[in-house]
């Protein structure tokens, strides 16, 4: 395995995704998703303590979770978004403690299954955070990786796929 110090702070980067932002009421954080196994969430602040961690998805899932880090509506710290590396591809955010991030034009929660219809064969996942269509509102995006290719996968806040996507890279 590949150990990274970071300020103090042993980090796994064998396929883990780290990303920063400002997730803890002192500023920036590291969040960091599992790379395998039990789909663990963990936010650390900037001297190394660990403020939250939390499953972002049932144990049985198995397969570790991607990570994004992005301000979903311009309030307050950043939103933590994620994906599961494996199986069913089920987008979620949540707070940095670990809630889950509620849309205030929906009053519901991030929180919905693409289904494997639109996904494909994909073998797995990652996700990142953008405004693609600058309509100034941040959309989802899943990398998806299908035999042979990727396809980048674009989502609204609310699940409704992004006209246009997804789009082979």
């Amino acid at each position: 395995t590949a150990n990274e110090i970071i300020d103090g702070f042993a980090v796994t980067t064998d396929g883990a995704t780290i990303a920063v932002g400002p997730v803890t009421p002192t500023g920036n954080g590291i969040v960091a998703g599992s790379a395998s196994g039990t789909p663990v969430v963990r936010v650390v602040d900037a001297t190394g303590l660990v403020v939250a961690d939390w499953l972002t998805y049932p144990p049985q899932t198995n397969g570790g979770t991607s990570v994004a880090v992005a301000n979903l509506d311009g309030v307050g710290n950043a939103e933590i978004v994620t994906v599961p590396y494996t199986g069913p591809l089920r987008v979620r955010a949540f707070n940095s403690d670990g809630s889950p991030f509620v849309l205030s034009t929906t009053a519901q929660p991030v929180d919905f299954v693409v289904p494997s219809g639109v996904t494909g064969a994909a073998t797995g996942f990652r996700v990142a955070v953008a405004d693609i269509d600058l309509d100034d509102r941040r959309e989802l995006l899943v990398i998806a990786d299908v035999p042979g290719a990727k396809k980048v996968f674009a989502f609204e806040l609310e699940g409704t796929a992004v006209t246009g996507w997804p789009t082979d890279r």
